[in-house]
């Protein structure tokens, strides 16, 4: 049987660890999508606002998922404003809004990425999903267009089954098979989370953050 916890983004700043960075963490109203409850926020649900403006981390971190061989992660997500400069080539900018860890001693190790680009020729926002495996090599789980509005992503990392499916707004967008035997997950980082381009400026929406397992 698996069994949930659920947090809202509210709760989750609380215990946020945070990098001394100029990007900061803003949670309000306007940030506020389509699954928020409560009326923390002047008698108004609440939403967390990722306000970009260099390379520096910015996130919230949940470590209750405890060597998880499975979990079904579920966000929301609007782009917003943000503007990521393309990084030559022709190649759209980027930043990754969600890491899976695992726990290895005093070594946490990264094993699932989900990215956020942008292109400059069309503004279209996208979102991609790689997914490390048992060789250390990373696997390309998927890539889909993201709307510049509310949008509700699942992502079911599997590790008995070698398999990760990622959802968007109810319909299944990607899925692959990775061996994901030696992976499982003891923690999950949100917000702006490394390889962020130089130039970034502006804000995303994030909301409503639930872990089942």
């Amino acid at each position: 049987m698996k069994t949930g916890l659920a947090f809202l983004a509210v709760a989750m700043c609380v215990c946020a660890t945070l990098p001394a960075a100029a990007n900061s963490l803003d949670v309000n109203a306007a940030a506020a999508l389509g699954g928020s409850v409560g009326t923390a926020c002047g008698g108004s649900p609440c939403g967390l606002e990722v306000v970009m403006t260099d390379e520096n981390n910015a996130y919230v971190q949940s470590d209750h998922p405890n060597q998880e061989p499975f979990a079904r992660i579920a966000f929301r997500i609007d782009p917003n404003d943000v503007t990521l400069p393309e990084r030559g080539n022709g190649t759209p900018g980027r930043f990754r809004v969600m890491v899976f860890y695992r726990e290895q001693g005093n070594n946490p190790r990264q094993h699932l990425f989900v990215t956020l680009k942008r292109n400059l020729a069309d503004t279209g926002y996208r979102m991609a999903i790689l997914q490390r495996d048992d060789t250390n090599s990373f696997n390309f789980v998927g890539e889909f267009f993201l709307g510049n509005n509310d949008n509700l992503i699942e992502i079911e990392w599997d590790q008995a089954n070698d398999q990760v499916t990622v959802s968007r707004n109810g319909t299944q967008r990607a899925q692959a098979t990775v061996e994901l035997s030696t992976w499982n997950v003891d923690r999950v980082r949100w917000g702006a989370i490394d390889q962020i381009d130089t130039g970034v400026s502006g804000s995303i929406y994030l909301d409503t953050y639930s872990s089942t397992r």
